[in-house]
């Protein structure tokens, strides 16, 4: 089966991942509402402390950055990802109302799998 949303590194990564997270944007409406066209997953999540350990995991699940100037994107709050076909847009909570959309997560079953989905 074709994985266009990269599931298995996804899980990897939120498995692994010791931080509040929450799939947001598409791919949480279509789980939540109803069904649409997305063709990437937008994931927020907290990092307390040096935001470089998110990459780490990132990389650890399969994920490569799409920028080459992902220092630069990850201090401004945003690392854009790749695994085999499948895109991952991560937002660090850095505010209040981000951290509370991850803290305040709830799992959404799909494919026989729990994500944590705002």
């Amino acid at each position: 089966m074709v994985d266009p949303f990269g599931l298995d590194h996804l899980l990897a990564f939120l498995a692994a991942w010791p931080y509040s997270a929450a799939v947001v944007g598409g791919l949480a409406i279509v789980l939540r509402v109803r069904p649409r066209l997305t063709r990437d997953v937008d994931l927020v999540v907290t990092v307390p402390g040096d935001r470089r350990v998110l990459l780490a995991h990132l990389r650890r699940a399969g994920y490569e950055p799409v920028e080459d100037d992902v220092d630069e994107w990850l201090a401004g709050g945003l690392v854009q990802v790749r695994c085999d076909q499948a895109r991952l847009d991560v937002i660090v909570a850095d505010d209040p109302f981000l951290e509370a959309v991850a803290r305040r997560a709830e799992p959404v079953e799909i494919e026989g799998h729990s994500l944590p989905v705002a």
